[in-house]
């Protein structure tokens, strides 16, 4: 803040508060001053809070959000909220008076991308449960069954490991559904010698995403792309280390997959940030000018999509350390797996 010349700082974005200061309920404000460290929620979570947070917050429990809102742009004049404020909380700070800026940088964002070793622990957790979860749900689906049931099936034993909920809409496509990116489980029965892409991960307080492929086919076309999005992901990964660029590491696996004569069916980011949300910062495509850093933990996923074919993704989850990465997403140490 101070590098930045913000005097106060008003956030109001779920992840960022759990964030700071452990809170994960769904209504609360944080400001931050140089003479005030300020916690409000209602009294929903009033116990909760005296119980959990630590003492350094001003614990404020307001029975009228609005009423405060505007009490706050009185009191500050000046405050500085993150682009991804709401409207109407914006409109009340600049109704009360405060002149109101906009950090353009999300610099919380920033933050978050690079990881303590406590949320590292986490992570390895989240991962350790949505790794076993899929290998237990590989024991329960059959062919013939609709992809649904294999979501539902998986988000079960997800949940018998450990997790609270999936992290997303677990992905299940086969056959030709499995040329949709985000081609969440549907009503289509899974055949014998459908490629079937599940994209899957659980959540708890952090979150895991994996990308396995269930394939029992011998179609040779299939094998080939298989083989040649795992070339892009092994290519990708063995560059990871701290002070390469996010940009290169997307140019990488694309070049990979055009030199094999699939390239304009690789039509998305190579991966994203993990953690306390499912796709946080750094982004790992072209455009990002982020440099890779000690700590930051991301997904590198890429994928051939051939429209009314199939589909296929694999994707791995890496922690960046001084001296390299570490794999988080190991514990299905096969891309392929067969029922």
């Amino acid at each position: 803040m101070a590098n930045r010349k913000v005097g106060v700082l008003f956030i109001s974005k779920p992840a960022d508060i759990n964030w700071i200061s452990g809170f994960t309920g769904t209504a609360a404000y944080i400001i931050i001053s140089e003479n005030d460290l300020v916690f409000v929620t209602d009294s929903r979570y009033a116990t909760h809070c005296r119980e959990t947070l630590s003492p350094c917050w001003q614990l404020k429990i307001t029975a009228n959000y609005r009423s405060f809102l505007l009490a706050t742009g009185k009191k500050y004049k000046k405050i500085t909220v993150m682009p991804d404020t709401a409207v109407k909380l914006w409109g009340l700070l600049k109704v009360s008076g405060a002149d109101v800026d906009i950090a353009e940088d999300d610099f919380l964002q920033k933050l978050r991308s690079v990881k303590e070793p406590e949320e590292l622990k986490l992570l390895r957790e989240e991962y350790l449960i949505a790794g076993r979860g899929f290998l237990r749900a590989l024991q329960e689906w059959r062919y013939g069954q609709p992809e649904r049931r294999w979501a539902a099936v998986l988000e079960f034993m997800m949940k018998l490991e450990g997790a609270y909920n999936p992290s997303f809409d677990t992905i299940v496509a086969s056959g030709a559904r499995g040329a949709l990116p985000h081609g969440v489980a549907s009503d289509k029965i899974i055949m014998l010698d459908d490629a079937v892409t599940v994209d899957f991960g659980s959540s708890r307080l952090y979150n895991s995403d994996y990308t396995r492929v269930v394939y029992d086919g011998k179609d040779a076309e299939t094998l080939k792309i298989i083989d040649i999005v795992r070339g892009a992901l092994e290519k990708s990964m063995d560059m990871v280390k701290p002070g390469v660029k996010c940009s290169a590491l997307h140019k990488t696996a694309k070049e990979y997959i055009t030199k094999a004569g699939y390239g304009k069916y690789f039509n998305h980011s190579l991966g994203h940030g993990v953690g306390i949300e499912i796709h946080e910062q750094p982004l790992i495509n072209l455009r990002s000018g982020v440099i890779l850093a000690d700590g930051m933990i991301f997904t590198i996923e890429p994928g051939i999509y051939i429209p009314g074919k199939y589909g296929v993704r694999l994707e791995e989850t890496v922690a960046v350390h001084k001296t390299g990465c570490e794999l988080l997403s190991g514990v299905l140490d096969k891309y392929v797996y067969n029922l």
